[in-house]
């Protein structure tokens, strides 16, 4: 098809006008031109290409998009993309009406919609993950949903935006409706009578511009009349305005602390012709300069060529030696060989063998888009996520039971009667509180990377190296509860290591990579003797 001339869908099918609600039903109405063709297709080609086309489905499109890469079909907004742009808003405005729940509010007279956003944290660094919800309210329905598919590009920008949307489609029978928002920036944009930035060029820098498009699309060709209203936030006057906006604000913020509301789709119709976008940090739509640089620094660093990372500096770890029974009484010592071949960089990973004999792809096994590297098996790799889990979970409920002792024994030392605590000095109270809030932190993040907790930002649990704890300045008062934490963690790691390892080569994704067949010349000469023993 390429060498006769077809480059684009459009040259060869059209979609109809109405999307399909099967996946399974054929959306392709076949549609050959001749303009551009290189040369003439036979009847046979043209019969056999007209009948491929009209077998078409959403999810043979989906196969055909994705290729072997079938983590993308969960990907909704790559899949989203194989549907025809009015499809997709079709979808979209069909399922935001289709979340809002009748909940009447006398208080609240027709025609006023209010909606808010939250986001948690309050101010995410670069790329940190995120919670983003919001929620619409009017006088007979309520909405309540997040931006989980938006993964970390968006804001409370996304947030406020999306909730406006959604009170544009709320069902309303008003001749007008006045939308209230507590943003400046959006009606600093749009102004109150909604309508786009006065230069074409301002679109360009413009965050969230895709969906001020939607929000424009929405309200500009309606048979209802919409403006756009300040209302002032968190305000002790009490007017219908701000009586709306406080119940929205309390519904996006509630649903932050309990179960997670629906995610909306992202509308991929109102994108720019070009995006810049990762599976992990999603769109990225403006200040692409300082995200690119963290991603490309973020990649140098995980590479496992990047001797900062892999070469440990012991100071910066914890000094206390670790407990001797896992290295000379254990009946077993597979975690401590594990342990050793890391240290190494002797485990036969993918990308060891990649590099070292150059027959097998670097790349993992379990179908993560990464390389198989020591680093990214232990620490990273979707598949051994589950065991990840169930250690952190050991971890700290161990942690929180020595921590549990330790309050017992100081309370004790101090003659208080029944371990009674509000008994100790303030001052001693105050050092293990933060002792305990300091342990818990670095104990749920010993099998991730966390800056936070890992003074080389990379987790190296693998290599039988734990935070330095006893460097702490409140943990200094307790260096009992510091020895036993750090023999907990070294144990635990260790054995999460062998867990690991042990699962990789159960699995079979051990392949030899060595040829049947070694050509002398890869062998240095003392060593060619083995080629013929």
């Amino acid at each position: 098809m390429a060498n006769a001339g077809f480059s684009h869908l459009r040259h060869v099918a059209s979609s109809p006008s109405h999307p399909s609600v099967s996946l399974d039903t054929p959306v392709l109405s076949p549609l050959i031109t001749t303009s551009h063709l290189h040369y003439e297709l036979s009847p046979a080609e043209r019969h056999q290409l007209l009948r491929w086309i009209s077998s078409l489905s959403t999810r043979c499109l989906y196969q055909i998009f994705v290729g072997d890469d079938s983590h993308l079909l969960n990907d909704s907004l790559c899949a989203s993309l194989l549907i025809p742009p009015s499809w997709r808003r079709f979808y979209a405005e069909c399922l935001v009406r289709a979340l809002f729940t009748p909940f009447p509010r006398p208080q609240i007279p027709p025609g006023l919609h209010a909606s808010d956003g939250s986001l948690l944290p309050v101010d995410p660094r670069p790329l940190q993950p995120r919670a983003l919800t919001f929620s619409s309210v009017t006088s007979s329905h309520t909405l309540t949903a997040s931006l989980d598919y938006f993964n970390c590009s968006a804001s409370i920008l996304h947030a406020e935006l999306y909730g406006l949307i959604a009170s544009a489609l709320a069902p309303s029978t008003a001749p007008s409706v006045t939308l209230l928002t507590d943003h400046h920036n959006i009606l600093r944009t749009l102004g109150p009578d909604i309508h786009g930035p006065p230069n074409p060029h301002s679109w360009l820098s413009l965050p969230a511009r895709y969906l001020y498009r939607w929000l424009l699309d929405i309200t500009s060709p309606s048979s209802t009349q919409f403006q756009l209203q300040f209302t002032p936030a968190h305000t002790p006057v009490t007017s219908t305005d701000t009586y709306a906006n406080d119940i929205a604000d309390h519904l996006a913020s509630t649903a932050q602390a309990y179960s997670r509301p629906p995610p909306v789709p992202v509308p991929t119709f109102a994108f720019d012709s070009f995006f810049l976008y990762t599976t992990h940090t999603g769109l990225i739509e403006s200040a692409s300069s300082p995200v690119i640089l963290h991603l490309f620094t973020r990649s140098i660093s995980s590479s496992p060529r990047f001797r900062p990372t892999t070469l440990l500096l012991p100071s910066l770890y914890e000094p206390l030696p670790p407990p001797p029974y896992r290295y000379t009484k254990a009946s077993s010592a597979f975690s401590a060989v594990v342990q050793l071949y890391a240290r190494s960089s002797q485990l036969d990973t993918a990308a060891t063998r990649f590099e070292r004999h150059h027959t097998s792809t670097p790349y993992c096994h379990f179908g993560c888009l990464s390389l198989e590297t020591t680093h990214h098996l232990f620490v990273s790799c979707h598949h051994f996520q589950f065991l990840r889990d169930e250690y952190t979970h050991r971890v700290c409920q161990r942690t929180e039971a020595l921590l549990c002792e330790a309050e017992t024994t100081c309370c004790a030392r101090e003659d208080c009667s029944h371990g009674a605590r509000s008994s100790w000095p303030t001052e001693r109270a105050r050092l293990f509180d933060d002792t305990r809030r300091d342990l818990r932190r670095i104990a749920a993040g010993l099998f991730v990377d966390d800056a936070s907790v890992w003074p080389q930002s990379l987790s190296h649990f693998y290599l039988g190296s734990v935070p330095a704890i006893s460097t702490l300045l409140s943990a200094r008062h307790f260096p009992r509860l510091v020895r036993k934490v750090a023999n907990l963690w070294h144990e635990e790691c260790i054995l999460l290591a062998g867990r690991i390892w042990g699962e990789y080569k159960r699995a079979g994704s051990h392949r030899s990579t060595m040829p049947s067949h070694v050509s002398p010349s890869a062998f240095p000469y003392h060593l060619r003797y083995l080629l013929s023993s």
